[in-house]
């Protein structure tokens, strides 16, 4: 199965590449989001990671290309997977949306 990760932080792509790979996934890597989605339109991954902070092209614009243009159906990780995590609050931690988190 080919894994398309597109995630411009190197610790974190290798990290995702490194387990994915263990785990016997062919994966590539894009390091911005005009060039995943090149990649992406033009090589036939069965999965595609998507962060959502990315240079060249949010993550957002590149999955609604890839959704317009047919190239993704059920194969996508929605973007923010990297960060929706959870924020402090005097009342202890509680879920976040991504656009809470100030990375």
């Amino acid at each position: 199965m080919r894994v398309l990760v597109i995630e411009d932080e190197p610790r974190i792509a290798s990290f995702i590449e490194f387990g994915l790979t263990a785990e016997g996934f062919t994966v590539e890597v894009a390091d911005n989001g005009a060039d995943g989605l090149g990649l992406a339109e033009s090589a036939g991954f069965d999965v595609i990671v998507l962060d959502l902070m990315l240079p060249r092209m949010i993550g957002e614009e590149v999955l609604r290309r890839l959704r317009a243009g047919g190239a993704c159906h059920d194969k996508c990780v929605s973007p923010g997977w990297v960060k929706i995590g959870w924020c402090e609050d005097r009342s202890g931690r509680t879920p976040c949306g991504r656009e809470d988190i100030g990375w």
